[in-house]
């Protein structure tokens, strides 16, 4: 089963700090700053984001939502929905769609969402210095070696607590740059956004796993 870049679970992360109701005129630490961040996303109805992505000299335009455990996801020449039980990964370059039906144990894996309940399992949180002005920013250090990502970096702006940046390098020492540009909650989404919209993709190999 293909799974969305590790960075998408991050990116969701770093979205849930514009939710929250962060107070910035007391000295935060990156535990309360987080804890608020999922707390207050757990119980967002909608959430929808637009952003960029500098990777390799390349740069990609995306944008993730989500409603409950419902998710969908696009960036570049990939594609992901979940509709709460069936999975499609879509991938232009293989004019491909995969669909699976994971287990929950499966889902945690590639649900952004999932993070915001396991982040504490996964990565050490520490505010550090932040090298943007007027940002403060998060160091997030995976727990385990296995982990995808060795590093990464939330930068939040301090004035309203909207995340503007996040820095991730992998295993393999790449780095991307994901600049968010456009946080919204409350949106109306149909349940139908996130199932794979067959009509919009004409000739597509399908790989049915289920």
């Amino acid at each position: 089963m293909r799974q969305p870049n590790t960075y998408h679970k991050l990116l969701f992360l770093a979205i849930a700090l514009f939710i929250s109701t962060v107070t910035t005129s007391a000295a935060p630490t990156a535990a309360s700053v987080l804890d608020k961040a999922a707390s207050a996303l757990l119980k967002a109805k909608t959430v929808t984001a637009s952003y960029t992505v500098k990777s390799g000299g390349a740069v990609q335009k995306g944008s993730i939502s989500v409603k409950g455990k419902k998710f969908c996801i696009a960036c570049g020449g990939f594609g992901t929905w979940y509709d709460g039980r069936t999975l499609w990964n879509y991938n232009k370059a293989d004019n491909e769609v995969t669909i699976s039906a994971p287990t929950a144990q499966e889902i945690v894996t590639v649900n952004p969402y999932a993070l915001l309940s396991s982040y504490k399992t996964l990565f050490t949180a520490k505010l550090q210095n932040s090298s943007i002005a007027g940002t403060y920013a998060i160091t997030l250090t995976p727990k385990s070696a296995q982990n995808m990502v060795r590093h990464a970096v939330l930068y939040i702006r301090s004035s309203d607590s909207q995340p503007v940046r996040l820095d991730v390098t992998d295993r393999t020492g790449a780095k991307s740059i994901v600049v968010i540009t456009d946080i919204r909650r409350g949106s109306k989404l149909t349940d139908s956004a996130f199932v794979f919209p067959s009509s919009r993709y004409k000739n597509v190999s399908t790989i049915d796993l289920r």
